[in-house]
């Protein structure tokens, strides 16, 4: 759906983002999680299904003026679909859709399917808050897989990139 072809230069590409002591058990786990997991669509509306309130919070119907789902997402078009896929979950459960238009919002949903090195994300955050000037919002990172390590990394650098802003950053994953 990306127009993307996954060869052997585009995997060594990827892998090679990480240190080579990583490579071996991050192919072999890349790989079982393929053959043996592949989320389709409904895997990801029933995740998102059954986590409004965790994703959203709790009261999010209450302060749904407030919220966001950002489709800011530079390279591929996951994250369009994502939006598509969660207000289609939405409107099919609660008779709602949320926008992605953001001004004047104060919480934001960034939806991917999966953090692997964490550069897209930072890199889409970044540019995002510096170009509107935010300060004193919420993000909520939604992804379906990620690994604690590469977590930990994006918050580290959101949090140093956006010092004195008064920003909020969190990561809700379904796969570790």
């Amino acid at each position: 759906k990306d127009n993307i072809f996954i060869d052997y230069n585009h995997v060594l590409k990827w892998i090679n983002q990480f240190d080579e002591s990583d490579h071996e058990i991050l192919l072999e786990e890349t790989l079982h999680f393929v053959k043996n997991r592949y989320l389709k669509e409904i895997d990801f509306y029933n995740f998102y299904k059954d986590n409004l309130e965790i994703i959203f919070g709790n009261n999010y119907l209450n302060s749904l003026k407030d919220i966001c789902l950002l489709d800011i997402q530079k390279f591929g078009c996951s994250q369009h679909d994502l939006v598509i896929l969660m207000n289609t979950v939405l409107r099919e459960e609660k008779g709602i859709e949320i926008g992605s238009v953001y001004l004047n919002k104060r919480n934001f949903i960034y939806l991917d399917e999966g953090i692997y090195s964490g550069n897209r994300i930072i890199n889409d955050l970044r540019d995002f808050i510096f170009k509107n000037d935010l300060k004193n919002v919420r993000f909520v990172i939604q992804v379906i897989i990620s690994h604690t390590l590469a977590e930990q990394y994006i918050l580290d650098k959101l949090f140093e990139i956006t010092k004195n802003r008064n920003i909020d950053f969190q990561i809700f994953r379904a796969i570790i």
